[in-house]
């Protein structure tokens, strides 16, 4: 039989005294096997709390991949389906969590304040742009880095919130209309990308 899964053992002891020093063996026998041991924790108290995972093991990355892109031309108002997941045949979903979304839209003519507006699933999670865009600009709306900006410059003039995509796909409305009239005005080109996650070693165990 050929294990190649980690095990975890939990042992208890209760003193006679005070401990100054503590030292620990392992006594592997009748075995032919490649034994690697790590992670040996002492704590005090009456009872076994177990594994708790560092921050950095709670997520990784998929293997050759940091983001999926998607484009899309976008005319007025569109609902846009957004995949955060591999090919099927070649996914497990289960693996799979919530990461960030980032658009860059580049408008085809000229919009006013507060035309461009986007909207995380069923409306929720707003974002608009309350300044202006002129044909070729570059709007980059970033959840990964926590940034919003024009042509490369950082921008305030905005409202909402930063979107995020969970495992398997995301819903998003986007909207390009007259601020006045509440029509739909302008065409743009619009780049998503899915920042993608898959659940690490203290992910697997929590």
């Amino acid at each position: 039989m050929i294990t190649v899964a980690w095990k975890r053992y939990f042992a208890g002891f209760s003193p006679k005294k005070r401990v100054v020093s503590a030292e620990v063996r392992f006594i592997v026998q009748d075995v032919e096997a490649d034994i690697r041991i790590t992670d040996i924790m002492l704590q005090d108290g009456t009872h076994l709390t177990g594994y708790v995972p560092a921050n950095i093991e709670m997520l990784k990355r998929e293997p050759g991949v940091t983001f999926r892109h998607f484009n899309a031309v976008v005319r007025g108002k569109a609902i846009v389906t957004v995949f955060n997941r591999a090919p099927a045949e070649q996914d497990d979903i289960t693996k799979r969590v919530t990461g960030g979304l980032d658009y860059t839209i580049r408008p085809l003519w000229d919009l006013p304040a507060g035309a461009v507006r986007l909207y995380h699933f069923y409306r929720t999670r707003t974002f608009k742009l309350n300044r202006g865009l002129k044909a070729g600009d570059e709007l980059y709306f970033s959840a990964t880095k926590r940034i919003t900006t024009i042509n490369g410059v950082p921008i305030a003039e905005w409202e909402g919130y930063y979107h995020t995509i969970p495992a398997g796909y995301g819903r998003y409305e986007i909207e390009l209309v007259d601020p006045e009239t509440e029509e739909p005005k302008g065409a743009a080109y619009v780049l998503f990308e899915v920042d993608t996650w898959l659940k690490g070693v203290g992910g697997e165990r929590m």
